[in-house]
């Protein structure tokens, strides 16, 4: 489909550069595109809080992407570590890898409530 300007509807080749690549766009909330530098200056008061929205989704987008990589990193280092034994104790869960012992030496969090066996009496 033939991009037109957003102000006087002539064929258009300039997109906004801020909403340009937002990671799901759509036809009605993509970048908005102009004929020349005149007609984007004209919409901008208009077009400004779009394109602010679609810049913060497109740093959201970008922080995910990093998150996961980091994620991916560290699964990488950890997750393919033996761990030695898992224990509750005093409401907190150690993990130890192999010999070395806790894998979490100053930091403990709350045994997973969906991970405790019922003791049942007999």
């Amino acid at each position: 489909m033939p991009k037109i300007c957003g102000v006087c509807k002539r064929p258009a080749a300039l997109a906004c550069q801020g909403c340009k690549g937002t990671p799901g766009n759509t036809e009605q909330t993509g970048a908005v595109y102009y004929c020349n530098i005149d007609c984007q200056k004209i919409d901008w008061v208009k077009h400004k809080g779009l394109c602010k929205a679609l810049r913060t989704q497109k740093k959201l987008h970008r922080a995910g992407r990093v998150l996961r990589d980091l994620f991916y990193m560290y699964r990488e280092k950890i997750f393919d570590t033996a761990v030695a034994k898992v224990e509750k104790k005093d409401g907190k869960m150690y993990v130890y890898i192999g010999l070395a012992g806790p894998l979490i030496s100053e930091w403990h969090c709350l045994f997973p409530v969906s991970l405790e066996v019922a003791s049942h009496g007999g």
